[in-house]
């Protein structure tokens, strides 16, 4: 069953497919299990349809497929230092780095340590006020929040059917997110669709990402989808996407159109499930 959300924050709308039983309710058990989290039940697809631009109204708020972040003012003792970045808007707005493009005080330091999170959150200020998400660091500063970041490096090339295209760390809040968030899966599917970006690039590592496979498949807004040969002018090509992250992996299914150099998201798939948090009864006075 599909079932239509609007997403009041982004002004997008997402679609959640549930699974029923034979009365029509909603089926809570199930074998379905996500990396991070203990425990089964039934999987749950939420689609996010046309994610691009959700706060900054454009897939590239930069108009760059890619970026140098400088970050003239960093923590002090620190030496002034530039990353190579693309800031990405689907679903959330997020801040790439390649991993590599980190500054030596950082480099080898794990993810959680000071330094790294000061590095991080100097580099979010930055891409804050290139994004248009802020006027001024200042002002980055105070909504930490938005946009995130994430820390990208290549996966060795794989060949099986559980090999990951990309690595992951991403941050939330100032800390290393155990994991990652369902937008980020989704703004980092389609970063890894889009040639030119730190994503595109490092993913490319895999070489099944981004070949076409011969089968059609509907998008969730009823869109169709061709898979084989070449990608034509306006085809829509489905395209998975393994990321790796500090806790196991999660696979975004990517709706993705091409018009010359221009590449639109139609949507992006990502599975979760769902857990009963408390039931009771609550008595009220008409």
């Amino acid at each position: 069953m599909d079932i239509s959300i609007y997403n009041t924050n982004t002004a997008r709308r997402l679609i959640a497919t549930i699974e029923l039983d034979e009365d029509g309710n909603f089926l809570e058990e199930g074998d379905y299990t996500i990396a991070g989290f203990k425990g089964t039940g039934s999987e749950v697809k939420i689609a996010f349809v046309h994610p691009a631009g959700s706060m900054t109204g454009s897939l590239l708020p930069t108009s760059r497929q890619e970026d140098v972040v400088e970050v003239a003012h960093p923590p002090v003792g620190v030496l002034p230092f530039a990353v190579r970045a693309s800031l990405v808007d689907a679903a959330n707005p997020f801040i790439f780095v390649d991993a590599e493009s980190l500054p030596f005080h950082v480099k080898g330091q794990p993810f959680n340590s000071s330094a790294v999170l000061e590095a991080v959150e100097s580099i979010r200020k930055v891409g804050a006020v290139m994004m248009g998400l802020a006027e001024n660091i200042e002002a980055a500063a105070k909504v930490r929040g938005t946009p995130k970041i994430a820390l990208l490096s290549a996966t060795p090339k794989g060949t099986g059917k559980d090999s990951a295209d990309i690595r992951v760390a991403a941050f939330s809040m100032g800390q290393l997110h155990p994991s990652l968030q369902l937008t980020g899966a989704v703004c980092l599917g389609a970063a890894c669709c889009v040639p030119g970006t730190v994503a595109h690039r490092l993913a490319r590592s895999n070489p099944n990402l981004l070949l076409p496979s011969p089968e059609r498949t509907p998008s969730p807004d009823g869109e169709k989808s061709e898979r084989g040969g070449g990608w034509d002018e306006g085809m829509t090509r489905k395209q998975s996407v393994r990321i790796e992250h500090g806790t196991g992996s999660i696979s975004v299914e990517m709706m993705v159109e091409r018009f010359g150099n221009q590449i639109t998201i139609g949507s992006g798939v990502v599975s979760r499930t769902v857990r009963r948090l408390f039931e009771g009864k609550v008595l009220y006075y008409a």
